[in-house]
């Protein structure tokens, strides 16, 4: 170690301050006198040789300590020192006149300042004991101590780990001649031993294998190294890992290198049939490592002590078996692959656009698998499902009743929604309700009803459990319960739709008008129906009704129907802020993100989900949003039905070529319904116009121009709108097209007017 390393912390007891009368007596000898005996302060043993010095006068003690100074009248400064011992000053003033004054001095012991050190961390060395002459003491956390330094000689210092150290005599007291400010730093150096473990087949090194002496531990890098400090001679070695068998027998008796070789674990597995016939192919893994059965079923592998082994074959169950030192095993695997082909029921065609809801004991939200272009599916382990459904838009949702091993046929029933629309308030009249609904028992067309859930003044029917939905009061008292008005829909076998209106939200913009779409001027905005729109761009808006949509899906709603999915669009709109700058780029993308996200939250559950949109964005260029932000391409993708609202009188002068659309009922349904197939492949169900507005009047022809348009383009059913839930029960009636036959349209003679007309044109 080095001189400089070594410093001292010297301690001093201050200044006394004694104040001494003398008075001389004649002259000559006749002075004051000032004696007394220097002690040591914790023994109070008499100190021989302290040299005690008074100006220019100095004296030293006899072996009892004993001295004294005679001393001219005046003001001197004490001062008493002795190898080994803290120096103390005092302050003498003498005075007119003859005194004996006597005086003792207790001395401190020097202390020396140590603070001890790991050479390869520079961590302190708790517990490390030093020793200077017959005075020891022992390291705190920190690596501190004090020894006491009045008899002088080496410092000796030690530590189990570590090789022991002396530091020299003149080092010790270079260190307490130094300022008595930081402690004298010691570095002791760990006892060390390093080495590799290797495998005794191949000689390769092995990774992850912990070396154990005594209290040490050390864990093989990936070139199989190790090196363990602070060991101590005559301790055992110990060689562990999951690798290899254990090595023992070796002892440290101070060697600086041991290297281990390991013999590694071995095992032959015959992997079988729960039927005991030897299965090939099966893939026995360990890790990154694997190996295959041959057509015995035999394999070895080089497993983990105390890890499982994995075996895996297409068909089955995997297993585990838990290695534990054996030679041989055996494995027998269950056969666990559930494998489907879902057809359509009335065809036989595969079923597009199908999805397996997968639950699992103990699971309440499913896996959701897709299935493929030809209707097949697989589950690799089906030994834990407690329940499939398989939902697939244009079919009716099916559960497996039985679940086998073997390959099964699902067939699925067919299924188009022919419904009316209930609006919010009518749940606050259960006459009405059952009134509509007995009206759809009854009809031999009719099977669905459309119910606001959340309707256009953004109030819910249901007591939500959504936090957000509670602050903002959306719960409206004194409905219907949804749950009472789903059982009574079920048992009539009527297929229900819950209608969720988005961001036309006027509860939440009065809640967190932070939230709420604004002008430039902080002005909130307000539609004709005098109502305020939220901001979809805001992450919150979204999760909202994310949260709304889930709710009512678990409820037990056969599908979730959004509406107003888009920005507003009718009164003063334009100079709308929100919280991302309102551009065609940025309102498709957050429409489209919102449509993706919804059908993320919907997907495991067994609701289907539609959204509605403006009767005019099928024939608007995908380059236009009609700022909005609702195009075919931001929805159509993301959702099982798309539901456009081809109400023929909302359609301006001019739309689709006609100078009065609403005089055109049949053509503007089957005209649009034609261009939405044209431009997705999604299933359209379309909102067809039950009511007169603008001179218009809508009797039984026009209702029906409108269904038969639908049904003639193929469409995947019909939903009716009346704003206040009243409907012509014989529009439903069967054989009512009989007494209109001579006045709606075929398909084929409007095709050929159509043919006709771009003829003429040409």
């Amino acid at each position: 170690m080095e001189n400089a390393g070594h410093r001292v912390r010297a301690s001093r007891w201050g200044l006394w301050a004694i104040v001494l009368g003398v008075a001389l007596v004649g002259c000559g000898l006749g002075r004051p006198v000032v004696s007394g005996r220097v002690l040591d302060a914790v023994s109070g043993a008499a100190l021989q040789g302290a040299r005690v010095l008074a100006g220019e006068v100095e004296t030293t003690t006899d072996a009892e300590g004993r001295y004294a100074l005679r001393l001219a009248p005046g003001s001197y400064e004490l001062i008493v020192l002795r190898e080994g011992y803290v120096p103390q000053e005092m302050t003498v003033i003498h005075v007119d006149g003859t005194e004996r004054l006597t005086q003792d001095v207790a001395l401190a012991r020097r202390r020396l300042a140590v603070r001890i050190v790991a050479a390869s961390s520079g961590a302190p060395v708790p517990g490390a004991r030093a020793t200077l002459g017959e005075s020891s003491a022992t390291a705190d956390d920190d690596g501190r101590l004090e020894v006491e330094a009045h008899t002088g000689g080496a410092l000796a210092v030690a530590c189990p780990g570590y090789l022991p150290l002396e530091v020299p005599q003149a080092d010790v007291a270079a260190a307490l001649a130094e300022p008595a400010n930081d402690a004298m730093t010691v570095t002791l150096t760990p006892r060390a031993l390093e080495g590799t473990v290797t495998r005794a087949d191949s000689g390769a090194p092995v990774s992850g294998t912990t070396i154990t002496v005594g209290d040490a531990t050390a864990i093989t890098d990936a070139q199989g190294h190790y090196r363990i400090e602070r060991v101590e001679p005559g301790t055992p070695i110990t060689v562990e890992g999951p690798a290899h068998r254990a090595v023992e027998g070796l002892v440290y008796e101070g060697q600086e290198r041991q290297d281990v070789t390991v013999e590694p674990w071995k095992v032959t597995l015959t992997v079988t049939d729960e039927a005991g016939q030897p299965l090939a192919g099966a893939v026995a893994a360990v890790g990154e490592h694997a190996a295959t059965t041959d057509a015995a079923g035999l394999v070895e592998v080089q497993p983990l002590h105390g890890v499982a082994i994995t075996v895996t074959l297409d068909g089955y169950a995997p297993a585990t078996p838990l290695y534990e030192g054996q030679e041989t095993l055996s494995v027998a695997l269950a056969q666990a692959r559930l494998g489907a082909q879902v057809r359509n029921k009335a065809t036989g065609e595969p079923v597009q656009r199908a999805r397996a809801l997968v639950y699992r004991e103990g699971q309440d939200v499913p896996e959701v698998v897709p299935l493929d272009a030809d209707g097949r599916f697989a589950i690799e382990d089906a030994r834990d499902v407690a329940r499939l459904l398989i939902k697939a838009p244009g079919h009716r949702v099916y559960e497996v009743p039985t679940l086998e091993t073997s390959p099964m046929d699902i067939a699925l029933e067919p299924f188009e929604a022919r419904a009316v629309y209930i609006p919010f308030m009518l749940l606050a009249l259960p006459d009405r309700i059952n009134e509509i609904l007995t009206m759809v028992d009854e009809s031999e067309e009719l099977n669905a009803v459309v119910v606001d859930v959340k309707g256009d003044q953004s109030f819910i029917a249901w007591e939500s459990e959504v936090p957000l939905a509670q602050e903002v009061g959306a719960y409206y008292r004194g409905l219907m319960d949804l749950d009472e008005f789903l059982r009574l829909c079920h048992e009539r076998d009527i297929y229900v739709i819950a209608r969720m209106v988005m961001f036309k939200d006027d509860n939440l913009a009065s809640t967190k008008p932070e939230w709420m779409a604004t002008y430039a001027d902080g002005r909130p905005y307000v539609d004709l129906e005098g109502l305020r729109w939220v901001d979809p761009f805001r992450r919150e808006v979204r999760d909202y009704n994310l949260d709304l949509a889930r709710e009512i899906a678990l409820m037990g709603f056969d599908e979730v129907q959004l509406d107003y999915v888009r920005f507003p669009s009718d009164g003063s709109v334009r100079g709308l802020t929100f919280s991302e700058e309102s551009t065609f780029e940025s309102r498709t993308r957050a429409i489209a993100e919102f449509c993706a996200e919804m059908r993320d939250t919907l997907a495991p559950t067994p609701a289907f989900y539609s959204a509605d949109i403006f009767g005019l964005v099928m024939w608007v260029d995908p380059g236009r949003d009609m700022g909005i932000g609702q195009r075919m391409e931001d929805v159509a993708p993301f959702v099982d039905y798309l539901s456009p609202m081809l109400y023929p009188t909302t359609f301006g002068p001019g739309n689709l070529g006609y100078q009065n659309p609403g005089l055109h009922p049949y053509e503007v349904v089957y005209r649009s319904v034609r261009k939405t197939q044209e431009r997705s492949d999604t299933l359209v169900r379309p909102w067809l116009q039950h009511y007169s507005i603008g001179g218009i009047h809508y009797g039984m022809l026009e209702l029906l121009k409108q269904k038969k348009a639908a049904e003639d383009r193929q469409s995947s059913g019909w939903i009716y709108w009346n704003s206040r839930g009243q409907y012509e029960r014989d529009l439903f009636r069967e054989g009512i097209e009989e007494h209109y036959a001579d006045q709606l349209p075929s398909p084929e003679e409007f095709e050929a007017q159509e043919d006709a007309a771009r003829a003429a044109q040409e």
